[in-house]
Formats: structure tokens, sequence, C-alpha cells
């Protein structure tokens, strides 16, 4: 964030918050006498840094989510509601497969789903003449970074798969089924 410029006297006193998800840092920037030229390029950097700011500050919480991980625990009501409305992993849950093989179907289901979200998000970003160069920028880099993510994640639950169906732990119905179950949305 920019502090504020007095145009009269060419001062500028300046305090920046740098924000980290453990740790919140101050800088206060003494004040420097400064000519007419040198305040103009500094009002057209704060402007292009409101921009980009902007455009970070709304990618910022979706990466945090994506790279943290969230946990959610329901509870009894919750569960039985869920089940109610119908479940769409209802078929891994209530296959004969070992548990982590529906885990890790599960898991490769919630994988796709997200791909195919932020895929959506990155068409929509791109098709979105609102947005300035940067702030499109950043936008596209932070949705191709999360999607790259996310890409990595479901290779290696894939590989997860293929390596409990090669375990000789599965009967080959059990190893068929799972391949089914992998490939439906």
């Amino acid at each position: 964030m920019m502090g504020s410029i007095s145009q009269e006297t060419g001062i500028i006193a300046d305090t920046c918050f740098s924000y980290h998800p453990r740790e919140l840092h101050m800088l206060t920037i003494t004040t420097n006498t400064l000519g007419k030229s040198e305040i103009s390029l500094i009002k057209d950097a704060t402007k292009t840094e409101s921009a980009d700011q902007t455009a970070l500050s709304s990618t910022d919480s979706q990466s945090v989510a994506v790279s943290e991980g969230v946990k959610v625990s329901l509870s009894t009501a919750g569960v039985s509601k869920s089940a109610a409305e119908g479940d769409p992993n209802r078929d891994i849950k209530d296959s004969n497969l070992p548990d982590n093989v529906k885990n890790t179907l599960i898991r490769i289901r919630e994988l796709k789903q997200q791909i195919a979200e932020r895929t959506a998000e990155l068409q929509a970003v791109m098709a979105d003449n609102s947005l300035s160069p940067q702030a499109k920028q950043v936008k596209v880099g932070s949705l191709q970074t999360m999607i790259a993510g996310l890409t990595a994640g479901l290779m290696t639950a894939n590989s997860a798969l293929e390596k409990a169906s090669n375990s000789g732990v599965m009967t080959d119905d059990q190893v068929k089924q799972a391949a089914v179950l992998s490939m439906k949305s």
C-alpha cells in the first residue's frame, strides 16, 4: 500500500505492510524530498500497484485454500442430510473395493472436478476484457499454477491406483471395477 504524497512540498512518507500467511511485516520509509517528475512517476506506480494488488488479493485466497488444504468435519445431522441429498461418490463407497482404493478413487474425482472448475475460471479470465493486461497476467498465472498443482495431484492419485491394482491384493473384477469408477466423473 502506498502512503500519502504531498504535491506542494514533494515529500513522501510511506508505511508498507507485507502480508505473509504466518507473519506481518511493517516497513517505514523515512521522508525524502522529491521533484515533480518523481511525484508523477510515483502516482503512476501507485495506480498500477493498486490494480495489481486487487488482482493478487482476489487470487491469493484461492491459492492459499488449495495449497494448504481444508479439512471439514460434518455432524451426524450433516452427514445424514448429505446422504439424503445424494452422494456423488455413493457408487465408490458401495463398491467391494479396499478402503484405500475407495479413498483414492474419491480423491481422483475431487481433483478432476477442481481441475474443471479452475479451467473454466481460466477461460473466463482470458475472455474478460475489463481486466488490465497486468491483472489478467497475474490471474492467469495464478490459475495456471493451481491447475498444474491439481494435475500433479491427479497424476499421483492415478499412480497410487495403478500401484494398488498391480499389487495383487485386488481381484481381476475389483481391478476392472476400479478402472471403470476412475473414469466416471
